[in-house]
């Protein structure tokens, strides 16, 4: 059934790019509870599970790097996170970048604190990556890494990703092995995850694209999971911004629950239609990101329909053309006609970037 799914997700993806039109830029939907918070397992390089807030491009920096032939920076995130299943989490990520001709150097560091009521657990994460352009078209990156919590567990994570442009649409395939760091209870209880990742978007006609997510993965706990997303959306400029409108059906399930906590349903099946406005200029830049629908979901034995809304909004100000800060909030309520009983979440963040 599982590899049914994902040979039916690529035949429609080979369908589309038999049209001939131009990739197009894919805009992100907001986060929702299968990809983010305690209860979420961390699908990696998805395509529609962005980690965290979303920004703007660094139009003004990306100017700079240009004229100084460097793109080297230090890019830094600290996040709060808290949900009603009792889940409060810091988290700091860290990213230096070293840019020469087509190879890019990366050094990442992620520390979190995660608290429930059980107790607080801390981890850490270090990694470099190394990333080449082969062609104006294709791309490669590898990383490596150590993942570590205050128990004092260590493992090996890592990931290959190749990105191309090929038959007039943009793909990009990954194979990882990480840490599930999405909440206090798989950070406890030290849960790795290998996960193969394909992600697609295809131009089908003018403004109109599709973009498609595939990801199966494999946990620590003999578990597996297949996380499949499609979303078409019509893009447009109005009113001095750019605009995207669509819909999204996901498409998720787990063989069983998982042994060390998080959210693993045996199936989820959401659809939602989502608005998100993007607006740039040479100092300040902002996004706004909505999105609301129903979703069905069976855990062990029991099935439930529930309504969730959800929104993601960004500020940022380029200071100088080497400095950027940046201002996120993101929620979401999924049971809105349980108000007291549904899932729910709120994170804020600060992001600091500084190119040299």
């Amino acid at each position: 059934m599982l590899d049914a799914m994902a040979i039916l997700v690529l035949a429609l993806f080979a369908s589309a790019s038999a049209s001939g039109a131009e990739p197009t830029v894919d805009l992100e939907g907001p986060n929702t509870p299968e990809n983010i918070g305690a209860n979420a397992p961390q699908n990696s390089d998805a395509m529609f599970l962005p980690s965290g807030g979303t920004t703007q491009p660094d139009s003004e920096m990306e100017a700079y790097a240009g004229a100084s032939g460097s793109a080297d920076s230090i890019d830094s995130r600290y996040e709060y996170y808290r949900d009603s299943s009792g889940d409060v989490i810091l988290r700091s990520t860290s990213e230096t970048t070293v840019e020469r001709d087509s190879l890019r150097y990366v050094a990442h560091s992620e520390t979190a604190i995660a608290r429930d009521a059980l107790g607080t657990e801390e981890l850490a994460v270090r990694s470099i990556e190394l990333a080449k352009d082969l062609t104006e078209s294709w791309s490669v990156a590898g990383v490596l890494g150590l993942a570590q919590t205050n128990l004092r567990q260590s493992s090996l994570i890592g990931s290959i990703r190749t990105e191309a442009d090929l038959l007039s649409s943009s793909i990009c395939a990954t194979l990882s092995r990480a840490a599930v760091t999405s909440g206090t209870a798989p950070i406890r209880n030290h849960i790795m995850m290998t996960d193969f990742g394909l992600a697609a978007s295809r131009t089908l006609l003018g403004n109109l694209s599709l973009n498609l997510d595939l990801h199966r993965a494999m946990y620590a706990d003999h578990n597996g999971s297949v996380s499949i997303q499609a979303a078409p959306q019509y893009s447009f400029d109005w009113l001095g911004g750019s605009h995207a409108v669509g819909y999204r059906f996901h498409y998720l399930s787990f063989a069983r629950p998982m042994d060390g906590g998080g959210y693993s349903p045996q199936l989820l099946l959401s659809h939602e239609g989502f608005w998100n406005i993007s607006y740039d200029s040479p100092r300040y830049y902002g996004s706004l990101q909505l999105s609301a629908g129903r979703q069905y979901q069976r855990v062990r034995t029991a099935g439930l329909h529930h309504l969730s809304g959800s929104g993601d909004a960004t500020v940022g100000m380029h200071l100088t053309d080497k400095l950027l800060v940046e201002l996120n909030a993101s929620g979401g309520n999924y049971g809105l006609e349980l108000p007291s009983a549904g899932w729910s979440y709120l994170s804020t963040a600060l992001r600091v970037k500084f190119l040299f």
